[in-house]
């Protein structure tokens, strides 16, 4: 019979796996923050509740759209609350121009 691990063992592989989640929640943020900035959100004068919500409906967009079959699709959490899985196009760069509109609709130059 296998020997059970000690509370302390355990601790610290939850301590090591928070700070792995923690590393990964940076890049996801300076990922999506690079995103932004590069669509031209920076330049607009936004609250953080308006940035929250246009994030909500886009997230919500590509679940609708990008949803593996059999598998169920949960609203996010409100922010403290837990985490989703990563959904949209299952790479990591972004969509080439899903709207089909032109920069230039978006404020900037083609």
């Amino acid at each position: 019979m296998a020997r059970q691990q000690s509370r302390a063992t355990i601790e610290a592989e939850i301590a090591s796996l928070q700070r792995k989640l923690a590393n990964l929640d940076k890049a996801q943020a300076e990922r999506i923050g690079k995103i932004a900035v590069k669509a031209g959100l920076a330049g607009l004068d936004l609250t953080d509740a308006q940035l929250t919500e246009a994030f909500s409906e886009l997230a919500r967009r590509f679940r609708k759209e990008g949803a593996p079959e059999g598998r169920e699709q949960s609203e996010p959490k409100p922010e403290g609350e837990g985490r989703s899985e990563r959904k949209g196009n299952g790479t990591s760069e972004p969509d080439a121009n899903p709207s089909g509109s032109s920069k230039k609709a978006h404020g900037g130059e083609e």
